[in-house]
């Protein structure tokens, strides 16, 4: 499954948990935010999470970053507006976490659904 399908994906199951926020589903919009992990898709998942926090940290993004998965592992790239480097990490582990770092700093480093479920309209 290509990068691209797995980011429109989990953007697809952010857009429902909104939705189903909006009207009140808050048992659906549990159900369709677990959908993800449960899928094995920890690559789109963790991208997705990654973009939100690039965004609320006001990253400028020049190549946002790619995510391809190895077993469990998730590894992201991608590049700031001056050319220092986007990197995402995630172990696999459970719950899923991830780290981001632009250049040598550590932007991020904590749980992926708390991220989704934010963006989503819905408390941790």
């Amino acid at each position: 499954m290509s990068a691209r399908l797995r980011r429109f994906g989990a953007i697809l199951a952010v857009g429902v948990m909104a939705v189903t926020s909006l009207s009140g589903c808050g048992r659906l919009m549990s159900q369709v935010g677990a959908l993800t992990a449960v899928g094995g898709d920890r690559a789109a998942a963790v991208g997705a999470a990654a973009d939100d926090i690039l965004i609320r940290e006001r990253v400028q993004v020049m190549q946002w970053p790619q995510c391809s998965e190895a077993k469990k592992a998730v590894s992201c790239t991608g590049a700031a507006l001056d050319g220092v480097p986007i990197t995402v990490e995630s172990d696999g582990s459970s719950p899923l976490t991830m780290t981001i770092t632009v250049g040598t700093r550590e932007l991020f480093r904590g749980e992926v659904q708390p991220i989704l479920n934010e963006a989503a309209g819905q408390k941790s």
